[in-house]
């Protein structure tokens, strides 16, 4: 994202959707958190975004809102199984970039506008082109990504939602590699004529060497330099498109 923070490195800001599952939200606090409370099988949503901050280099947040159903105060809740579809435009002019979430299950669905206390946050880049990175990012990837964010305690546990890495496997294993003890990967599955994520599935046809797939080293060059950041990882060949 653009950010018009006079004090923000590069100008530039990064966009989370946040879809927390288990969990229904009570509040999106303007740090960038948010608290939730347990609700088994059910998702909400908040929209943090990240900037650095060229006088201190600490990261904060530049904005972050809570996803509510339609024009109410109350969040949107999904379910477990819905079918979901996220929509991001440009609104009118002098407004920051539209978020619009549709549960076409329910038929529910809510807004945000990215309009942060500096003005509005927009796009960055015209193009989903390996390259055009966030320039304080660790990875040389494209600006759209999907990402299941994974290795950390869960909310309601204690502690609460901390970083926890490879111990989070082997901790509850003999030895990595086994079943439920894997790092979760990316595959092309012909059944379902999509890009799967987490395991191999029935319909399966290529795993990209199951998680191995990822890159371990900063091996690209950045803002900062060479061998910086993380290369991208392509995924070739993808599932036949219908």
């Amino acid at each position: 994202m653009t950010d018009p923070n006079p004090h923000s490195l590069f100008g530039q800001a990064f966009l989370e959707l946040q879809f927390y599952p288990d969990s229904i939200v009570n509040t999106c606090s303007s740090d960038g958190g948010f608290n939730v409370r347990p609700a088994p099988d059910k998702f909400s949503v908040c929209s943090p975004v990240w900037q650095v901050s060229t006088t201190s280099g600490a990261e904060n947040a530049a904005f972050n809102a809570e996803l509510y159903d339609g024009s109410s105060n109350a969040p949107l809740v999904m379910n477990a199984g819905d079918t979901i579809k996220i929509h991001f435009f440009v609104g009118r002019t002098g407004q920051g970039w539209n978020i619009h979430v549709t549960d076409v299950t329910t038929g529910h669905s809510g807004s945000i506008v990215l309009n942060s206390k500096y003005g509005p946050l927009l796009p960055l880049f015209s193009s989903q082109q390996v390259g055009n990175a966030l320039g304080w990012g660790l990875v040389n990837d494209t600006p759209n990504s999907f990402v299941w964010e994974i290795w950390h305690t869960s909310d309601f546990a204690s502690p609460a939602g901390k970083f926890c890495g490879t111990a989070e496997v082997t901790s509850s294993c003999a030895s990595y590699g086994g079943r439920y003890c894997t790092y979760p990967w990316y595959a092309a599955n012909s059944i379902a004529n999509a890009i799967t994520y987490s395991a191999d599935y029935p319909g399966t046809k290529f795993d990209y060497q199951k998680g191995s797939q990822f890159a371990t080293a900063p091996l690209c060059s950045g803002p900062f330099g060479p061998d910086t950041t993380f290369c991208d990882t392509g995924l070739s060949p993808a599932p036949p498109l219908k």
